[in-house]
């Protein structure tokens, strides 16, 4: 057997090295609706057999044989996952991380402060990125944010190696990761760069300086390098995006009440379990707490987005405790526009939660049994499993709130990102304990060839909901070199006073890429204001009364009249611009079009 899986990972390494061969070999040439279908089919045949070998092997061997079939898995899912920069995109994510890249330039030029920007994170590391690589800002950019794939990977392996030695869920636990489940695309993205997106992918690096920092040895000592690493991970992580330092300020508050009830209990009554005994041996991590608290009051002191946030959701609260909250009014509206361009809700849920339910459903089975005092074993991992437990309500609970509060709807599925980090992990320690814990004992080799099929059917399911497709009804976020000088070129010739709309929203966000955010406000905001009415593609001349300018993408075409089948820009109207009357067409180069509409009749 051993001999057969040497050359199994032999021929598993061969297969990701044509995989990677045929995405480099296969550049982009314009913009793709789906990187899915527009990456050859060998590259999938490829990257697929990797992912079966490494797969076969990490539950049938040990040893270096299986150490070899984890970083082949590793390495399988990341290549999927760093395709836009294997096949040559020009730069991901078109709403968002526009504005991020205009960021960057504008600490490149010094017209911002790095202190001076909200979250400086992902722009700072860009520009060190870029500056040692010698690569443009764009590209360091998506190499930089790539790489938070395999820090969450590599991470969780180690958050659960650090509390258990067991084989089978170190492995696990580098499978569970490769599902990407803290990445919904709804407000959390991958390869797009997104600040709050990244920082939660980083979630599984405070799990385990925590493991490492309450289980140190050195526990009695004030000061100890692995407290000081916790806390740059904590500052590191408030510099990212202020939210995800508030998601940990809630991780670390659930340990502290664990621990606080842990030893408050302890002075009173003399037995307690095993992993209780554990956790009155572990260091506190008030100090932690404190300073992170104090840090993120001083940060968010009388900033302008910390204070608008907190108004909104008291606003919102309060509409929904007198009647007239919005979420429902936003979840109906949603699953109407679904369904009028032939979507499914529940399929749409399915393709894209699936996984996430499966381990949620998992990791709540092993919450109740916490809660009863079935589960107990190893008691450092037991004590481990409570603190992550406490932490997950305090998440879920801060999640509901979010949920309940209409216009800030979007912060729940940032939270939920975040509690899908934490059940990755948390999963991992309870699937042993429900096996154990079933009426029934499986042998060995059963349970290894569940684990396999199991494993396969979630990477299978998952793989798909890497990057945003007309399969979960939406598009690539691609950004191509032709949408960006076209839209450079209509800015610098249009003329005085003419605004510029685009679909559904205004261009604004390649003007923010192009010259950056700290410019011309007031141009901005013109462009937010100005997208093209709903349904009046085709009737420009009667839409508007003043001159102007329509600009519209290749992708804009490909994503309303196919993926969203003409629900508010049919493709009839998209034909139609060249001879509407009145209406010219000003510059095209394959990618980007933009068109004038002439109100005085003279062009």
């Amino acid at each position: 057997m051993s001999r057969l899986s040497k050359v199994g990972l032999v021929c598993g390494y061969a297969a990701l090295a044509v995989a990677a061969a045929v995405a480099h070999l296969s550049p982009t040439s314009g913009y793709e609706l789906s990187i899915y279908t527009a990456t050859p089919p060998p590259y999938w045949i490829a990257v697929g057999v990797a992912l079966f070998v490494s797969v076969l092997i990490a539950f049938t061997s040990t040893g270096i044989l299986r150490s070899g079939s984890l970083v082949l898995a590793v390495g399988s899912m990341y290549s999927i996952g760093s395709l836009p920069l294997a096949r040559g995109y020009y730069f991901y994510g078109s709403a968002d991380a526009m504005t991020h890249l205009g960021w960057t330039a504008d600490l490149l030029t010094g017209r911002l402060p790095v202190l001076d920007l909200y979250y400086p994170g992902l722009h700072s590391t860009t520009l060190l990125t870029s500056t040692l690589s010698s690569i443009p800002t764009r590209r360091a950019m998506l190499l930089f944010v790539s790489l938070f794939l395999l820090a969450f990977v590599a991470f969780s392996f180690l958050a659960v190696r650090a509390i258990t030695t067991r084989q089978t869920d170190t492995t696990f636990a580098v499978f569970a990761a490769l599902l990407l489940l803290p990445i919904t695309h709804l407000t959390t993205h991958y390869i797009n760069p997104h600040p709050i997106s990244d920082a939660i992918l980083l979630i599984p690096l405070g799990l385990y300086l925590l493991a490492r920092y309450i289980t140190d040895s050195e526990r009695d000592r004030p000061l100890t390098k692995l407290g000081i690493l916790l806390a740059l991970y904590s500052t590191a992580t408030l510099l990212y995006h202020s939210m995800q330092a508030l998601h940990l300020l809630i991780l670390l508050g659930g340990i502290v009440l664990i621990q606080f009830y842990v030893r408050v209990r302890s002075n009173f009554f003399e037995s307690a379990t095993a992993s209780f005994s554990r956790i009155t041996e572990h260091r506190p991590v008030y100090v932690q707490t404190a300073f992170l608290a104090g840090l993120f009051l001083l940060w968010n002191l009388n900033r302008d987005r910390t204070v608008n946030a907190a108004e909104g959701f008291v606003s919102e609260f309060s509409s929904l405790l007198a009647g007239t909250g919005q979420s429902a009014t936003y979840v109906q509206s949603r699953g109407s526009s679904l369904s009028a361009i032939g979507g499914d809700l529940v399929e749409v849920f399915a393709k894209m939660f699936l996984p996430s339910a499966i381990f949620c459903a998992i990791t709540g089975i092993l919450m109740i049994g916490v809660f009863f005092g079935r589960l107990k074993q190893d008691s450092d991992a037991d004590a481990f499993v409570e603190y992550l437990c406490a932490a997950l309500v305090g998440l879920l609970v801060f999640d509901v709130l979010l949920l309940i509060a209409g216009d800030t709807s979007d912060l729940f599925f940032r939270t939920l990102g975040a509690v899908m980090a934490v059940v990755t992990v948390l999963t991992v320690f309870a699937v042993p304990r429900l096996l154990d814990w079933a009426p029934i004992s499986l042998p060995e080799k059963p349970r290894r060839i569940g684990a396999m099929v199991a494993i396969g059917l979630l990477l299978t399911a998952s793989v798909p909901t890497v990057y945003a497709s007309p399969y979960i009804f939406q598009t690539n976020g691609q950004v191509t070199e032709q949408q960006m000088t076209g839209h450079e070129i209509l800015f610098e010739h249009e003329m005085d006073d003419t605004q510029i709309a685009a679909l559904r929203n205004g261009p604004w966000r390649y003007y923010h890429a192009i010259y950056g955010v700290e410019t011309s406000e007031e141009r901005i905001s013109r462009m937010k204001q100005n997208g093209v009415p709903f349904g009046t593609l085709g009737s420009l001349q009667a839409t508007y009364q003043t001159d102007q300018y329509v600009a519209l993408r290749e992708s804009d075409e490909e994503r309303e009249a196919g993926v969203y089948r003409g629900l508010r820009y049919d493709g009839a109207s998209f034909d139609s611009l060249d001879w509407q009357r009145d209406v010219h067409r000003v510059t095209s180069n394959g990618g980007f079009r933009a068109y004038l509409v002439d109100k005085g009749g003279s062009a």
